[in-house]
């Protein structure tokens, strides 16, 4: 928008930033044009300009499918974790079959597995030893491959909490789970 003031962006204006931007990935359309209506809300708020000079429309995308190990094929990377340590076997597929963060599987306790029907509740995540929601403020299940239940259920242990921790049951670093 360059130069322009918050009170002269109006349709047209968002219409061509949508035209300049076409080339691009429509999510990345959308977090622009999302950080554009933030700021004029914002401006709104703080009564720099009286109301919204326009209205903003987010662009149609397609949500992103999470890719996962297929359970036949596991891969070099999980075979050599699994000969490794069965808590860098269980973070391997934690993230790789699970999809989960770093943060969220620091946090992860034995209370947020449903064993039986094979499920995650993701409820939290961990940064820098301070627990907060996971990324996106919002909890979310997920469910576990047969593999990764088979895994949990033989690692199962009494040490702490949380799934994966030291070997006195204090919680895994950022810079162990690296």
């Amino acid at each position: 928008m360059g130069k322009l003031r918050l009170d002269a962006i109006d349709d047209e204006q968002v219409q061509g930033l949508k035209g300049r931007m076409a080339d691009r990935n429509p999510k990345t359309v959308n977090n622009m044009l999302a950080l554009l209506s933030k700021v004029l809300k914002v401006a709104v708020d703080w009564k720099v300009i009286p109301a919204m000079p326009c209205r903003i429309r987010l662009l149609k995308s397609a949500k992103p499918v999470v890719q996962h190990y297929e359970d036949e094929n596991p891969g070099k990377l999980v075979t050599a974790a699994a000969a490794c340590d069965p808590r860098v076997h269980i973070v391997v597929l934690l993230g790789g079959e699970a999809g989960l963060r770093s943060g969220e599987i620091i946090a992860l306790e034995w209370a947020d597995l449903d064993l039986a029907r094979g499920l995650i509740k993701v409820q939290r995540s961990d940064f820098k030893g301070q627990l907060s929601f996971p990324k996106g403020g919002t909890p979310r299940v997920v469910p576990m491959t047969s593999r990764l239940l088979a895994t949990l259920k033989a690692h199962r242990h009494l040490r702490g909490s949380r799934v994966v921790c030291e070997d006195d049951g204090s919680p895994v670093s950022r810079w162990w789970l690296k």
